[in-house]
Parts: structure tokens; sequence; C-alpha cells
């Protein structure tokens, strides 16, 4: 409980590191950028492996399932239409596609058109929804390499547990720039932020409660494993990863901060899996 503790405090740590400053919309991006790059991390590195662990080479049904929620969610709700050429104020004014005037509206005040609002608040959801399952099952991790399994080796433990709270400040910077980036009050966001972190510890808690069947391998958890896995592509490679082609003159620093959480997953996955 005190390695779920203290990933928990670090999620929390990692949720405020996008809350420190004011940040204008080319600094929204780059958050933008690493979000993508640790959604699709966690995604192809963590979340798809655990659920072959419990189905096998069934997790493509699942996976699309979630990539089709966010689709269907995102075009019937909050579909993203683009105005006429003609019609566009900002078009013709030097300099709108850096200032990104003409992109939907961040938490920090930049001008954007109305349809732009609900397509951010739709992925919010979605990545609570997502991130939430990830957490919880995180601290599953946690309980059964530690004082949930009397077999587990010291190593074994530390390892787990090191992948896991090098990864989670990364999640909670992820949460906290899609739920500013959908205009949410600081309030609620550190409201989410807590119940989130707080999914570690109750993860390692319902190992130890259950005796370790919440981590037995079973096709309810594949399932949801592969279905979270769904959703954080689809929330990458629709919502996220097309702001990158918006930004030319940027295209360096947002490529890098792609790359850079990509990497961060990557590695945490090698370790976690170090003993396998």
């Amino acid at each position: 409980m005190i390695y779920a503790f203290i990933v928990a405090a670090l999620s929390l740590i990692g949720a405020a590191v996008p809350l420190r400053f004011r940040l204008g919309h080319a600094q929204l991006q780059v958050y933008l950028s690493l979000a993508a790059g640790a959604l699709l991390g966690a995604a192809l590195f963590h979340l798809l492996p655990e659920a072959s662990e419990h189905i096998h080479g069934d997790f493509g049904l699942p996976a699309v399932v979630g990539i089709g929620l966010v689709f269907l969610l995102q075009r019937y709700l909050a579909p993203h239409s683009h105005e006429p050429l003609g019609d566009s104020n900002h078009e013709s004014e030097p300099g709108a596609e850096a200032t990104g005037a003409n992109h939907r509206a961040s938490a920090w005040g930049s001008e954007a058109h109305p349809h732009g609002h609900a397509r951010p608040l739709v992925t919010g959801l979605v990545a609570i929804l997502a991130l939430s399952i990830h957490s919880f099952f995180d601290g599953v991790a946690i309980g059964a390499v530690t004082g949930g399994s009397s077999g587990a080796e010291p190593s074994l433990a530390f390892a787990v547990f090191l992948s896991v709270l090098i990864h989670k400040p990364m999640d909670g910077l992820t949460l906290s720039v899609l739920l500013l980036n959908a205009g949410t009050p600081t309030r609620r966001l550190w409201s989410i932020q807590v119940f989130y972190a707080a999914l570690v510890p109750v993860g390692a808690l319902a190992f130890m409660a259950t005796r370790g069947a919440v981590a037995e391998p079973s096709t309810l958890v594949g399932y949801t494993l592969a279905f979270s896995a769904g959703t954080f592509l689809a929330i990458a490679l629709t919502d996220l990863l097309p702001e990158l082609h918006f930004h030319a003159h940027d295209r360096h620093k947002l490529s890098f901060a792609l790359l850079f959480g990509l990497l961060v997953m990557w590695l945490t996955s090698l370790l976690g899996h170090s003993h396998g």
C-alpha cells in the first residue's frame, strides 16, 4: 500500500505540471503532442500486451469497439466541420496559422469556432473512463507483486513499482492536458485527478480483498483492457495527432514531444516486464 500511495502522489504531481503557468496556444500543442505519445505508448506497450495475457489473440475486437465508440461519439455528438475558405475571417490574417486562431478553443482562452468546444469535451470524458481503467489495473499490478502475493520476489515487486511510478506522472499530465483543452474548471479538474490517483491504491486493495481473483486471467479483464487501448488509439490518432499537421512551424518541438511520450511508455513497459 505504501507503493500504491507513492504512485498516487506522483500522479498528482504530474497533473500539476501543465497548471503551473498560463500557457499559450503553442505551448498547449506541445503538451497535446506529449499526451498523444503517452496514449499511443500506453495502448501499444502496456494495455494490449496485458490484454493478450488474458484473452490471447482475441484483443482485436474489443480494441475496435473502443475505436468505434470514440469515432461515433465525436462524429455525432461533436462533429468537426470546416468552414469554406471564403467565410473565414482568420484566413486572411497574417500569422493565423501560427497563432492557431482557426483551431479549437483551449482552456487559456484562444479563439475558436463554436463547433470546436464539444469535441475536446467528448475526448476528455472518454479519456477519464479509459485512463481510470488503466489506473485501477496499475494498482492491481502493484498489489499482485507486493503484499498481495506472498511468493513475489522483492526485486520483481520493485521493478513493477518503478515501471508504474515512472509512467504514472505522464498519465496524470495527459489527463490534465485533455481536461484543460476541454475547458474544465480547475477545481473540477483537481477533483477528477484525485479520483484518478486514488484508483491506484483502490486497485491494490481490490487485489488483496479478492485474494488475487481480480488479476486472474479472465475474458472480462482482457476485453476491458483492450477496449481501453482502442479508445487511447482513437483519441491519439483522430483528435491529437492531426494537430501536428496544423503547426508546421513547430514540427520539431511537437514531433520530439510525441516521441518522448512514446519513449517513456516503451521504457517503462520493458522495465515492468523484465521478469517475464
